[in-house]
């Protein structure tokens, strides 16, 4: 009798990336990881991915037109995911997430008016357009084989739930 495998790539990784790519996520070799990175191995940003989704899924309506965000004010809202400063795993985590739920305003001028608009980092309509990747592994500056995760507390998660169905689903 054969015993089965235990190891984690054959219980929990390999299942969660084929369910996740099954979902419409892109899979991501680690190399192709490490070229979005800029070749950074202490970035765990895909920074070229980042930027293009957030360039392609933020639009301003302001005044019966839709305007682009200005390439400053996308490479804005990137910087502000990278400079979220570690304050401890669960403060951390609880920063970055109010960033990708809350959104972030920034100020950009249309037709010579001034205001500030919010850049969204998940398009609740349609999720596809988030644009979501998955690496099996990735290495990282300091942690070899490091596999990411948010960790959010239970509060936070239900409180996302029900941003996503009164956003998504009644909208």
């Amino acid at each position: 009798m054969t015993l089965p495998s235990f190891k984690e790539d054959h219980i929990s990784q390999i299942p969660a990336l084929q369910l996740l790519q099954q979902l419409g996520w892109k899979y991501v070799s680690p190399g192709q990881a490490v070229a979005a990175r800029g070749g950074k191995l202490s970035s765990v940003f895909l920074d070229s991915v980042l930027a293009e989704q957030l360039a392609k899924m933020n639009r301003i309506d302001f005044k019966g037109e839709t305007h682009p965000f200005s390439e400053s004010n996308i490479h804005s809202a990137v910087q502000s995911l990278k400079d979220v400063v570690y304050d401890g795993l669960v403060r951390t985590n609880e920063k970055i997430d109010d960033l990708l739920v809350l959104r972030k305003s920034l100020p950009q001028m249309i037709a010579g008016d001034t205001k500030s608009f919010p850049v969204q980092f998940i398009d609740w309509k349609p999720i596809p357009r988030t644009g979501y990747r998955i690496a099996s592994t990735a290495s990282a500056k300091h942690m070899p084989r490091a596999l990411p995760a948010l960790v959010r507390s239970r509060a936070r998660i239900e409180r996302c739930i029900r941003y996503a169905v009164r956003n998504v689903c009644w909208s």
